[in-house]
């Protein structure tokens, strides 16, 4: 899977098969965050349409579908090496609730000094969660 820029603002998702050597084009309008879920072998991805949408592709019958809302304006996400569905809005860390359908809060950092944050990493055991924090205006 690639993340694809054509021009200034026109991004594709791709699958290029090095064997076969074919471009085939997933998906139009991608956020930047691609994760493969441990738990089930399907990519995830944010499709950024009017309301940003979860996306699911699964590899082997190569088709992606609607897999949830996001929070409004959110693009950013993880996946934890148990399945977990993870992301931050306005200082809050959400968790993807499959069975609800729905985000929860899990941990609210407002009034933090690393409020600020929109994008997150986890160490692959899990152990360890990272929040990547910015100032002034979100970059």
């Amino acid at each position: 899977m690639l993340f694809l820029l054509r021009g200034e603002k026109e991004f594709e998702l791709i699958r290029y098969p090095l064997d076969v050597g074919e471009i085939k084009i997933i998906d139009q309008k991608p956020g930047r965050c691609l994760w493969r879920n441990p738990q089930d072998g399907n990519i995830y991805y944010v499709r950024k349409n009017s309301a940003y949408t979860l996306m699911q592709y699964n590899p082997a019958n190569e088709l992606p579908g609607e897999f949830e809302k996001m929070p409004e304006g959110t693009e950013d996400f993880i996946i934890t090496s148990s399945g977990d569905f993870m992301c931050g809005k306005e200082g809050k860390l959400l968790q993807l609730d499959i069975t609800q359908g729905s985000w929860k809060e899990i941990a609210d950092f407002s009034n933090k000094p690393y409020a600020n944050f929109y994008r997150l990493a986890a160490s692959p055991d899990g152990q360890w969660l990272a929040l990547i924090v910015y100032q002034n205006e979100k970059p």
